[in-house]
């Protein structure tokens, strides 16, 4: 949109009001001489010779009709401002749309990232329960393996026992 100085703007106005003058002046002149001939053919009598009557009547056509040409430049300025309001309401509520399209995709993007990465903690939890779950049957098998280790070192100390020979063992706290 191009925006004009404050002096582009008067000279611009100053322009189009001379050039309104000059139609003013060449309408009025057109319209009274118009008049004239349709008077003089239709009514010959009836035609006024005075030259302050004709002007009287000239002056009033064009005082009519830039009358008229200002009521309907400010008819025009309301619509073109009442377009400019309703553009500006346009294109706001279109942002607004845009806004708000923007955000519900930012926010499914955001809940997918949520989700994929809920679904990433779930398969690695999974596999922490995999794995703990074979490392306790390992630790089992081997409180097992264990306690049966205990229970032929006790069965031999037993027997050693016994069997009344001395035999110096290492000591099971030492290791």
């Amino acid at each position: 949109m191009n925006r004009y100085t404050p002096e582009q703007a008067a000279e611009s106005i100053a322009e189009a009001r001379s050039t309104l003058d000059r139609v003013d002046q060449m309408r009025a002149g057109r319209s009274s001489i118009s008049e004239a001939m349709e008077s003089l053919y239709t009514n010959p009598g009836a035609v006024q010779t005075s030259a302050a009557g004709f002007e009287a009547r000239s002056e009033d056509a064009g005082l009519k009709w830039r009358r008229e040409m200002t009521e309907l430049e400010e008819q025009r300025a309301a619509e073109r401002a009442q377009a400019q309001r309703e553009e500006q309401r346009e294109r706001e509520a279109r942002e607004r749309r845009i806004s708000v399209s923007s955000l519900e995709q930012r926010i499914t993007e955001v809940e997918t990232e949520l989700l994929d990465a809920v679904r990433a903690c779930s398969t690695l939890a999974e596999a922490y329960e995999h794995e703990l779950a074979r490392r306790s049957v390992e630790v089992a098998e081997l409180k097992t393996a264990q306690a049966r280790l205990e229970k032929n070192i006790a069965e031999l100390e037993l027997r050693l026992v016994t069997s009344g020979k001395v035999l110096d063992l290492p000591s099971r706290l030492v290791q």
